[in-house]
């Protein structure tokens, strides 16, 4: 991921591209006093992030697993072989 690094009077002045260039996917730092201070990042790569959900993105693993297309998991068949004697002597 390319990202641009901006003074925070630089940021300021241009908010709206810094904040276009967020919305495409390129995060854009901000510095202050020469150190970095902020990174502004798209609205979908802060909720991957915080592990939430952004317009139809499952909010947790289960609902991940429950969203995928039927037949998209396939469990192993268990074997139908009779059980050894368990001998505890």
């Amino acid at each position: 991921m390319d990202e641009r690094v901006w003074q925070l009077q630089d940021a300021k002045n241009k908010l709206s591209e810094l904040v276009e260039r967020a919305a495409e996917g390129e995060p854009q730092v901000v510095t202050k006093r020469g150190k970095r201070a902020a990174v502004l990042v798209s609205a979908a790569e802060y909720a991957r992030l915080k592990g939430g959900s952004t317009a139809g993105v499952p909010t947790d693993f289960v609902q991940h697993l429950l969203s995928a297309p039927k037949g998209a998991f396939v469990l192993p068949r268990r074997a139908k072989t009779k059980l050894r004697p368990l001998d505890i002597g």
